[in-house]
């Protein structure tokens, strides 16, 4: 993500397989952490994850 990036898409489209979605862009994201708040109805994206 380049500085001062104010906005980012996260898309998840249906592949047949309930138990597996697609996630779009799922290379480019590998370098993110990904947090989801179920209870507060939130997702964090933040710089650190796998690689």
């Amino acid at each position: 993500m380049a500085n001062g990036a104010c906005q980012v898409c996260l898309a998840f489209a249906r592949n047949g397989d309930a138990g597996h979605p697609g996630i779009l862009g799922n290379t480019q994201q590998q370098t993110f952490e990904v947090v989801y708040d179920v209870a507060g109805g939130k997702l964090g994206i933040g710089a650190g994850g796998c690689t």
